[in-house]
């Protein structure tokens, strides 16, 4: 049985996993793991979906090589995803793919969460962070291990709801890749309500995975809820003198992960489902507008075929580019 924890005896002090898959600067500084391009001034949410499809497309492209059993979806994120936008006004229409390795749908889908849970996961009493992690794996055991370990804080869940009058929050799975060590670190987040609630919590944990560090766990009051709306996987590795992408490691991943619920809340939150099968349009304010008019993916923007104009003169940087070529390893 694990070790039974006090409250002093899990640590507060960050993780910091290395050579650990980071993300590509896409949203805000606060999920940004590297800087490919910088401006001064803000930019156009126009110009940042060029950029996220971009990169998505030629994520898309070289992930669709790999023998995988997700090529399906590779081809459809490179070859459907936001290749045509239809604008009436400020209203924007396109069909997404909905899949985690696309930039564009994981702004959506991440802005749709925050929506969704932010104003009442605001309202929980001492809400804490709590991280739930146990030791890598290979990439063999990766599918049944993340099984196991939402089953079982699926069965914590059930039991703390008994042992307190209220048991109330929300689960996130996230999974890294160690490239040193060639394995995967599956792990959960929780934002849970009470302190008493989140150590029972990791309690609970550790009588059920006896092979989990007391050590590697954590709790600590929130500082900034977005935190847990993060992917479920990070896609560029920093390693100590560059920056990587490991394709085949990124496609362990997303298909262990598949049709898994990322995720999951309890007790009186209501579930708030992530998919974009809802997503009609986009209103962006301060854009040019047309009555009606096509644009057409080509290359690194959208055109008008008639009048040849661009829609965001979005131009991929130095970097980026090598980012997406030498960087990227098969």
């Amino acid at each position: 049985m694990g070790k039974l924890l006090q409250k002093s005896s899990i640590t507060n002090t960050p993780k910091k996993l290395h050579y650990s898959l980071d993300t590509l600067e896409h949203i805000n500084t606060n999920q940004c793991g590297v800087e490919l391009q910088t401006t001064k001034k803000p930019i156009n949410p126009l110009y940042k979906k060029a950029k996220n499809n971009y990169f998505s497309k030629s994520l898309a492209r070289n992930l669709m090589m790999l023998d995988s059993k997700l090529k399906k979806g590779y081809k459809r994120t490179y070859f459907d995803c936001c290749n045509t936008i239809k604008q009436e006004g400020q209203k924007f229409t396109s069909r997404y793919c909905g899949a985690r390795w696309c930039n564009n749908c994981n702004r959506i889908r991440t802005a749709k969460m925050l929506n969704g849970y932010l104003p009442v996961l605001e309202k929980l009493n001492d809400a804490q962070f709590v991280t739930l992690t146990i030791p890598n794996v290979i990439a063999d055991d990766l599918k049944d291990t993340i099984r196991l370990m939402l089953s079982q804080s699926t069965n914590i869940v059930r039991t703390l709801k008994k042992r307190f009058k209220t048991f109330n929050g929300i689960r996130k799975i996230e999974c890294t890749y160690n490239a040193i060590t060639d394995d995967y670190h599956p792990h959960l987040h929780f934002i849970v309500e009470g302190v008493n609630e989140s150590y029972a919590l990791v309690n609970e944990w550790l009588k059920r995975f006896n092979e989990a560090n007391d050590v590697a766990q954590d709790v600590r009051p929130i500082t900034d809820l977005k935190e847990l709306f993060k992917y479920q996987t990070k896609i560029i590795t920093k390693t100590k003198n560059d920056f990587y992408i490991y394709l085949k490691p990124l496609d362990t991943i997303y298909c262990a992960m598949k049709n898994m619920r990322t995720f999951q809340s309890f007790g009186n939150i209501k579930k708030i489902t992530d998919d974009l099968n809802d997503l009609k349009s986009e209103i962006i304010d301060g854009v040019d507008s047309y009555d009606l008019i096509l644009w057409h993916w080509a290359k690194n923007d959208w055109v008008d075929v008639a009048s040849g104009k661009h829609l965001t003169n979005y131009k991929p940087s130095k970097r980026m580019n090598e980012l997406l070529t030498t960087k990227m390893i098969h």
